[in-house]
């Protein structure tokens, strides 16, 4: 008896796995609106004014300030307070030598001298005190002002506004003490001990204010600080020296 193999089947082909959906691509991000830049405002120029009575605007002419020592600016006058200084400057009296700068002279009979000691306070008060009677302190501000801008070797140094004329007086008195103390700390700490210079401190200016000058033992010119005291009892200071 014959038997018949049977055929197998063609093996199936395998069935590949379904495709995954392509991923959704993300939406592009969305642009920051641009800010426009600021518009800066031009910075507004204070209006120009008197530096010493504050008047500006239409009508006023006012003169352009610098000082005698470096040139710098140092703001404005109007006509009315620029007349003041002649008045005060007509009071001022100098020595003059060739190849110096002037001297300032201290008022007749005023000028007292000092030693440069340490804690010299009490005595330059009983000095300055002394010269109270000679004061007048009648000097405008503006003529006080633009005589320390104009004379000073550094233009004004320092304004140092006082109540009365006794703290005026007292204010005087503490800066003049400190230029003797450290001149005797220097001499102490650096010389031979031995000071060379002549103090004094005496009125100037017919009363306009108080003078304290050095000069070699053979009188020859060193250097001098002014300070002048207005009717507003503001001292104003500067320095004088030769050379």
């Amino acid at each position: 008896m014959r038997f018949l193999k049977r055929r197998s089947a063609a093996p199936r082909p395998p069935v590949p796995p379904a495709a995954s959906p392509a991923p959704t691509p993300a939406p592009a991000p969305t642009p920051a609106p641009q800010e426009e830049p600021e518009q800066e405002e031009p910075e507004q120029e204070e209006p120009l004014r008197c530096r010493f009575c504050d008047a500006g605007g239409p009508g006023v002419t006012l003169l352009a300030l610098h000082d005698s020592a470096y040139d710098r600016p140092r703001g404005h006058c109007c006509g009315p307070c620029q007349q003041e200084y002649p008045r005060l400057a007509a009071r001022l009296t100098y020595a003059r030598t060739a190849g110096h700068r002037p001297w300032l002279l201290p008022d007749s009979g005023a000028e007292h001298g000092l030693r440069a000691e340490p804690d010299s306070l009490a005595a330059v008060r009983a000095v300055v005190d002394r010269l109270a009677g000679t004061l007048r302190e009648d000097v405008p501000p503006a003529a006080a002002g633009l005589a320390a801008l104009r004379l000073g070797v550094w233009g004004p140094e320092k304004e140092t506004p006082c109540a009365s004329r006794e703290e005026a007086r007292e204010a005087v008195s503490r800066a003049i003490a400190g230029i003797l103390d450290r001149h005797h700390e220097k001499l102490h700490t650096y010389g031979d001990h031995r000071d060379y210079a002549v103090h004094t401190v005496a009125a100037f200016g017919q009363g306009t204010g108080v003078l304290y000058q050095t000069v070699t033992t053979h009188g020859d010119w060193l250097e001098q600080t002014c300070f002048l005291i207005d009717r507003a009892h503001t001292v104003h200071r500067y320095t004088n020296y030769d050379r």
